[in-house]
């Protein structure tokens, strides 16, 4: 929180996040839930700093081809 308090007005932040906040599965359960926490937090942030006009956005790619998405279930 120290950090953001720093930004100068009018800026932006992206924040990136995952599809895994909306598609929890068993064996990414912590993964899942960080990601759904970082979502509120970003929301959160927007309304803190939308006074000094500040964007908060959360980027949420699609799948990536990885090792990671190799261990999901289908």
């Amino acid at each position: 929180m120290a950090a953001l308090s720093l930004l100068q007005d009018g800026v932006s932040v992206v924040v990136s996040s995952s599809t895994a906040a909306y598609e929890g599965a068993s064996v990414a359960a912590l993964y899942a839930a960080s990601k759904s926490a970082q979502l509120v937090l970003v929301c959160c942030w927007a309304t803190e700093f939308a006074s000094r006009r500040i964007r908060v956005n959360d980027l949420v790619p699609g799948s990536i081809d990885s090792n990671f998405l190799l261990s999901m279930p289908k």
